[in-house]
């Protein structure tokens, strides 16, 4: 076997075995380019407010929200709400002082008007379709990530592939390009097999770049800590984030034995993550969400640029700050940034597509629909070849049976 065909021997298999993975994650991708419109085209009632007006503090919301509920206590709040929008409050359960248990609450999520205060509905995230179908795109639905880690085994394969893919469609004659056109190019009139054949050929050649940057982003988003970090550490130096254990677990013992609630208020932190903004260089930078880790004593609170919509361009940064004494306990910013960091960061915003706002989202959107194409194609092609290699190997098999022994 040369070389040559053993690669087109593993893009084949490799390809059969993560297509039907492709299939679903570039379809639900595809939908996911625009969760938040579809969501809230689907949700109006929860997802639009009416009251015209300066919003209210975020500590205000904060506050409707607890007496709404007494069992809840809010760990996320946005503090910038576009005109017209819902303020979307994550809750989590309080415990029930009478049984230490937490309360049954059968939602996580509170919608209130940000200028009325008043509460618009609640609803339990992860029974919603859109959330459904962001929980599927990412780990399947499957529990003890499974699913997370079955995806992101996938995205290595995937990136394996693409090169291989690349490869195997380089002619191996002269003139060079000249051979290569073909491989570019699609045949209508040729018969349903060479049409399947065409087109998953000149799909991948196509869009190469962008399905290489979206299995590269994939590893990200599913195997983060586990295999992108630490291969991106092999080349370049990249922050720890608060989530890995070299931080996670000294903050924790750190924490543990102080009294329970912060003493910060949400106004508070907000104006400290705006100093800690300007002093880094970048005021443009507007904090929009500021979310509680009371098991980690920290504020959570996320920038967007103030010219993109819905933290687009390169991501949002990130700092972390005690919920006493207001210092950065971690920071996940592009501030004096290494080569790996930049990498990292860039992940998301490319998987997105928000990196390049309606644009690239809309080459997202596209490139999901054109991977499941692809994988369809590759599936058709294989079968097909099957189908017409069987009867050739049954009458081998039968000449071979006829013959005199020697």
């Amino acid at each position: 076997m040369t070389i040559r065909r053993a690669f087109v021997w593993i893009h084949r298999w490799t390809g059969l075995v993560i297509a039907a993975f492709l299939i679903a994650a570039g379809l639900s991708g595809s939908i996911l380019v625009f969760q938040y419109e579809l969501d809230a085209w689907l949700n109006p009632t929860l997802f639009r407010a009416s009251t015209p007006g300066p919003m209210l503090p975020p500590s205000e919301l904060v506050a409707r929200v607890h007496q709404s509920d007494p069992r809840v206590f809010v760990n996320n709040v946005p503090v910038r709400v576009e005109p017209g929008d819902a303020a979307q409050i994550g809750v989590s359960a309080r415990p029930d002082p009478a049984t230490g248990r937490r309360y049954e609450v059968e939602y996580d999520q509170v919608f209130v008007d940000p200028v009325s205060g008043k509460i618009l509905g609640t609803r339990e995230g992860d029974d919603a379709l859109i959330p459904q179908i962001w929980e599927f795109h990412y780990t399947l639905l499957a529990s003890d990530g499974l699913g997370k880690l079955s995806l992101g085994i996938v995205a290595i394969v995937w990136t394996v592939n693409c090169f291989i893919g690349l490869y195997v469609s380089l002619p191996q004659g002269r003139p060079f390009f000249v051979k290569w056109k073909p491989a570019w190019l699609v045949k209508y009139n040729v018969g349903f097999y060479r049409l399947n054949f065409d087109l998953h050929r000149a799909i991948g050649l196509w869009s190469w770049i962008v399905m290489l940057a979206l299995a590269v982003s994939s590893i990200y988003m599913n195997l983060n800590f586990e295999v992108f970090r630490p291969t991106v550490r092999l080349f370049s130096n990249v922050p720890l984030s608060i989530y890995e254990p070299e931080v996670y677990g000294p903050r924790m013992r750190a924490v543990a034995g102080r009294p329970p609630g912060p003493a910060l208020t949400i106004e508070q932190v907000t104006a400290l993550a705006r100093a800690e903004a300007a002093r880094l260089g970048t005021p443009d930078l507007m904090p929009s969400h500021v979310a509680y880790f009371a098991g980690l004593r920290v504020y959570r609170v996320l920038f967007r640029q103030s010219q993109f919509d819905r933290g687009s361009g390169l991501g949002r940064p990130i700092l972390y700050f005690d919920d006493t004494d207001g210092a950065v306990v971690n920071a996940d910013t592009l501030h004096n940034a290494s080569a790996g960091q930049f990498f990292t960061r860039l992940q998301f915003p490319l998987h997105s597509g928000r990196i390049a706002g309606w644009p690239g989202r809309l080459v997202v959107f596209l490139s999901g629909i054109l991977i499941a194409v692809m994988s369809v194609t590759g599936i058709y092609v294989w079968w097909k070849k099957r189908r017409l290699r069987t009867p050739i190997r049954k009458r081998a098999i039968e000449q071979q049976a006829r013959s005199p022994s020697l």
